[in-house]
């Protein structure tokens, strides 16, 4: 692989790297998505083959990296050597986003079935679904304190902005 063509969703991993989703140009080939992470030590990424990716979000400690798929799994990959530790099949479309909640065992997903679900990565079940969208939401961002929940959606519809949430699953979980 050569170089990067365009960045798609980024993250920093720890206080050293960032991981991004980038298409690649391919020497005498075509183009391909991948998972790189890049090191402020280190002149070159570590590449990873992710044909299927769409946004990453690093766990508050870094030690994991999830990873949004168009094949409407998301994808829990190791942060230091991206390696595939387990996949979860969350939507049924393509996924457009995820957010590691800050300080719970909780993933957040955006996906083009117009849902935000809310996912306990401790035992991989669906803990709440929000799904008052008119445009199909991308972008997830979680408050510091972990208690609300901001959605980007993609459209006109929701005149492209942001809504905000208060995630049942976060109030009872911190209590």
């Amino acid at each position: 692989m050569e170089r990067p063509e365009g960045v798609e969703s980024a993250c920093w991993v720890g206080n050293s790297h960032v991981a991004e989703v980038v298409t690649w140009v391919v020497p005498k080939s075509d183009r391909r998505r991948a998972i790189a992470r890049w090191s402020l030590s280190e002149a070159k990424p570590l590449l990873e083959e992710a044909p299927n990716a769409n946004a990453v979000s690093a766990s508050p400690d870094g030690a994991l990296i999830a990873e949004a798929g168009a094949d409407m799994r998301v994808r829990i990959r190791d942060g230091v050597t991206l390696a595939e530790r387990k996949t979860l099949r969350t939507h049924n479309a393509p996924v457009t986003g995820v957010a590691w909640h800050p300080t719970l065992p909780l993933l957040a997903t955006a996906s083009q079935d117009y849902t935000v679900k809310i996912w306990n990565l401790e035992t991989e079940a669906l803990v709440e679904e929000i799904g008052l969208f008119r445009s199909v939401p991308g972008k997830l961002y979680w408050s510091p304190d972990g208690k609300r929940l901001a959605v980007r959606t993609n459209g006109s519809a929701d005149r492209g902005g942001i809504s905000l949430f208060t995630p049942k699953s976060c109030t009872q979980a911190g209590k």
